[in-house]
């Protein structure tokens, strides 16, 4: 099974706010990791066929309330994961499918320490 994985980083104070990450990401086997920054959440595999979402792991800033959605090309929004109360770390398998022109899109609210998301999909569909 092959498994890419993107890690988006925010700073003490910000909040993941669904849009792009900042910066140039490094590239190290099939692990995309971008800067710290005052914005991010926005992740896009830009793939061309589908997708599984094998893992999605949060290190958050204090206690948070966050959302995990799938977004298509016109923007319409499906919640996939959500929490209200977490203050450390969640850590789960989500057995969706992300299609084509599809992306994940991750906020926060509440966070006051640096946190670290990183989200890795599967290219073997079953």
């Amino acid at each position: 099974m092959s498994v890419r994985t993107i890690e988006h980083k925010i700073a003490a104070g910000s909040q993941f706010n669904g849009l792009a990450a900042a910066g140039s990401p490094t590239l190290v086997d099939d692990l995309e990791t971008y800067p710290e920054g005052v914005s991010g959440g926005l992740f896009n595999f830009n793939h061309p066929s589908p997708l599984k979402i094998v893992q999605v792991a949060i290190k958050f800033g204090g206690q948070s309330a966050w959302t995990l959605n799938l977004v298509d090309r016109d923007g319409v929004e499906v919640e996939l994961l959500s929490g209200s109360t977490e203050t450390s770390l969640v850590d789960t398998a989500c057995n969706a499918i992300v299609l084509q022109d599809q992306y994940l899109k991750l906020t926060t609210t509440g966070a006051t320490t640096a946190m670290r998301a990183r989200i890795s999909l599967s290219r073997k569909v079953e």
